[in-house]
């Protein structure tokens, strides 16, 4: 598949749903709503658990970055999918509802050569595992930095990056995705927070409530 800039595994359309509606959310996946922000545009949590996600380690880690064509640090889209590096020698690739079957068979392809070669490798669909929330608008940093200590200015985490660290308490891995606008103007502020299952709930509720906070 030929490498694209990043975005949200698609073709996902997420429910974006009202916070009274919180416990909504399907399948025990985490709520999801507006999140109020004094931004210009509002940011906007949405679920997107129902994506696939898959699983990759790889070891040499060198023989897996060449392979995936993803460096430790960053998220590169490649067809309806999206790469993640998560750190040295780990990776999630995300793509589309019911495509984790074809996501494994691929991963596993690409991995091929690198096995031939020695390499350690395990590809897993994890799918049900994983939380994956997108957190989206022009108060999305905003919201995301009550959280978070990491520098989330556009020096330290452009466009494509993804970082492993604590979000209200949790560990999540924030990818930023960058989504274009509606009405064809400049992209969007957007980012991917992939966590375990069992926290996702617990964080779609701190991100609604940092969202509503007056900061």
């Amino acid at each position: 598949m030929a490498e694209q800039p990043p975005s949200p595994p698609g073709p996902v359309s997420p429910v974006v749903l009202d916070p009274a509606q919180s416990g909504a959310a399907p399948s025990g996946a985490a709520p999801s709503g507006p999140v109020p922000s004094g931004a210009p545009s509002p940011a906007v949590l949405a679920d997107l658990s129902g994506s696939a996600v898959v699983h990759v380690r790889c070891t040499p880690e060198p023989l897996g970055a060449a392979a995936l064509r993803v460096e430790p640090g960053r998220a590169v889209g490649r067809g309806d999918g999206l790469a993640v590096g998560v750190r040295p020698g780990e990776w999630f690739v995300l793509s589309a509802p019911g495509t984790a079957a074809r996501t494994v068979a691929d991963v596993e392809g690409r991995l091929a050569a690198a096995v031939r070669e020695g390499a350690l490798v395990t590809v897993l669909d994890v799918t049900h595992g994983r939380a994956v929330l997108r957190l989206g608008g022009d108060g999305a940093a905003d919201v995301l930095t009550r959280l978070t200590t990491v520098d989330l200015r556009d020096r330290a985490v452009p466009n494509g990056s993804a970082v492993r660290t604590g979000v209200a308490g949790a560990v999540v891995d924030v990818v930023r995705v960058d989504a274009p606008a509606p009405d064809g103007g400049p992209q969007r502020r957007s980012y991917l927070l992939l966590t375990d299952r069992d926290c996702g709930q617990y964080l779609a509720d701190r991100l609604l409530a940092a969202g509503a906070s007056p900061g």
